[in-house]
């Protein structure tokens, strides 16, 4: 194997729409691990612990094997179902849970958690990177080093329990990697939809053991393909965070216990750092402006660029006022629209183009949604009702787009964009709420019906995904006015608009 050339392939992307659209990613099993600097190289905790303290190699083995005799004996008492002694793997699991050095690595199978360990540290100045590995391609040369069992996790298990990864019958040179889901997952790895990746070569990187996993038998070559290095640049981090945070994702929903609060409420603190934040939205809002009149000038209107900034824009004017904010939207989606529909345009099948448009569509609903009255006062609609018959044939047409989408294209529904992910999620959320205004003005059982179906979907989420805070509530409301209505025939509270 050549040492000096890249064992990956590297992709950079400055937008997560870009991301989420790589065709490559959307056929096999991949899994991701997030890095805040894109020049760090993939190295478990333990193998730089042992570099940094100028262990000698020869010791390594020893002090893996100490270290983890070690936390059997006095961690034991501190846990109610501990694994049996023998089961390797699960205590390496729990060690490295509680910030002990090993030589598993973090993976997971969402690659919304991995954008977020990669561009969370906001005060870095360096680009960060997502590596992607396709875990079937890490299936097919498992048996070189397993054998005997049925079944990937038995046959780890199996090996692993027989075998130990510290007794003499292994003697820890086999080269390759194993990825490996423990039994038993703390709350953090099922939030963070987590697995590890585990080296078997103690004394060789995690590369050369990843490389070797992917080297076909008889030759020097391995299968580039099966591993993605993505950089993200270093300015992009917040517009990274920003947009999986629109689905859910942040360090309250990934560690679910009170450092995940501190986690997102220092994002915030950084979110809103500059003193005048009117000076800095107004920064923005010129900058985009003058790409907009650029884009104009080079590609014509009707082009991608052109709708990605007037989105961009919209987005911006979010908290400032709701009438830019819904009237960029509105040319964002007349834009997509119009590419989208052209029968020649080679952005028909452009599944970037196609996101774009169903995001903005869901943020246009949401945003008619949430400011209805404002919306009547500046004029922008003449009844309340008007106002929520718009939302709500924006955010039909966005959740008919996610559904239609996905049925389609069974590859890509399975990797990123399945019924339950954030971004469907969002959307049946926001028309869930605005059917229940609806509610208030004409047909009030049946779109209280309406509204109750969509929201108990999503409220089997709710501890998922941030956005969905107060649902519950919203929920006992409808199911109390259905009930009166069963009850007495009497609609209660027509003409109240939501505020949840």
């Amino acid at each position: 194997m050549n040492e000096k050339e890249k064992y990956y392939i590297e992709e950079k992307c400055e937008d997560i729409e870009k991301l989420l659209s790589l065709d490559v990613l959307k056929k096999g099993n991949w899994v991701f691990r997030g890095q805040s600097n894109a020049e760090w190289s993939l190295e478990p905790s333990l193998f730089r612990h042992l570099k940094d303290n100028n262990i000698p190699e020869d010791n390594w083995v020893y002090c893996e094997t100490l270290m983890i005799e070690e936390f059997k004996r006095y961690g034991f008492k501190y846990l109610k179902n501990p694994p049996e002694p023998a089961n390797h793997l699960e205590w390496l699991s729990i060690i490295q849970h509680w910030g002990g050095k090993t030589r598993l690595l973090d993976f997971t199978s969402n690659i919304f958690t991995a954008v977020y360990f990669a561009c969370n540290e906001l005060e870095k100045l360096t680009d960060s990177a997502i590596w992607c590995i396709n875990l079937d391609k890490l299936y097919e040369h498992r048996l070189r080093f397993l054998s005997g069992c049925d079944g990937y996790e038995k046959m780890v298990e199996d090996y692993f329990i027989s075998n130990g990864l510290y007794t003499t019958e292994w003697d820890n040179t086999t080269l390759g990697m194993i990825h490996y889901q423990p039994l038993y997952k703390n709350d953090r790895m099922y939030s963070q939809d987590g697995l590890f990746l585990i080296p078997l070569h103690i004394k060789l990187s995690f590369e050369e053991n990843l490389k070797f996993q992917l080297t076909k038998d008889g030759s020097n070559k391995f299968d580039k393909s099966a591993i993605i290095k993505i950089k993200i640049p270093n300015d992009k981090r917040f517009e990274f965070m920003e947009k999986i945070m629109d689905t859910g994702i942040s360090g309250k929903s990934l560690f679910p216990d009170l450092s995940g609060v501190a986690a997102y409420s220092n994002f915030h603190i950084v979110k809103n750092k500059d003193e005048d934040s009117k000076s800095t939205i107004n920064k923005l809002n010129a900058k985009i402006k003058n790409d907009i009149k650029y884009y104009v000038e080079k590609y014509g209107y009707f082009n991608k660029k052109v709708a990605d900034s007037y989105h961009k824009l919209g987005l911006l004017m979010r908290e400032k006022s709701p009438i830019p904010t819904i009237l960029y939207l509105e040319t964002a989606i007349e834009i997509y629209h119009k590419i989208y529909h052209q029968v020649e345009s080679i952005h028909k099948h452009d599944k970037d183009l196609k996101l774009q448009y169903a995001f903005a569509l869901t943020a246009c609903g949401a945003a008619i949604n949430e400011n209805i009255e404002d919306l009547i006062k500046e004029k922008k609609y003449s009844t309340p009702q008007e106002a929520c018959e718009s939302a709500i044939l924006k955010l039909e047409e966005a959740k008919n787009f996610y559904c239609e989408h996905y049925e389609k294209d069974i590859a890509y529904k399975e990797n990123h964009y399945g019924k339950d992910n954030g971004l469907y999620i969002n959307a049946k959320h926001h028309l869930g709420k605005a059917y229940y205004n609806m509610s208030a003005f004409i047909n009030k059982k049946e779109y209280l019906e309406m509204a109750k179906e969509e929201l108990e979907y999503v409220y089997q989420y709710k501890e998922i995904f941030s956005f969905l805070f107060g649902i519950e509530d919203l929920l006992n409301n409808i199911n109390n006015e259905l009930n009166q209505i069963n009850k007495t025939g009497i609609p209660t509270n027509v003409g109240t608009i939501s505020t949840h």
